[in-house]
């Protein structure tokens, strides 16, 4: 669900019931809470979702998406940037 929004966290089908979940540590709390919306309905009514696990989901979901990013960004090829004598920069950005 969740890897077609971009948000890949490695998980696999797995053979076993007792078997864990193959998921990164940050990742645990999101889905999780997720899993507990998506249950709720059935122990007790939609009113079993209260406001609260929405907000703990919608923190929970911004630390995957976050982490998700970060994972994914390209590292900057700085091999053709100028590099300034002696190791000191006298560049200043304001004045060009």
């Amino acid at each position: 669900m969740w890897e077609v929004q971009g948000l890949a966290l490695g998980w696999c089908e797995q053979a076993d019931i007792s078997d864990s979940a193959p998921l990164p540590p940050y990742a645990e709390r999101g889905v999780t809470l997720k899993l507990a919306m998506a249950l709720a309905p059935s122990y007790g009514g939609a009113a079993s979702v209260s406001p609260s696990l929405i907000a703990e989901f919608d923190e929970a979901y911004k630390v995957i998406e976050r982490k998700c990013a970060l994972r994914n960004l390209l590292e900057a090829d700085t091999k053709k940037m100028p590099r300034s004598e002696g190791g000191v920069s006298t560049y200043n950005i304001t004045t060009g």
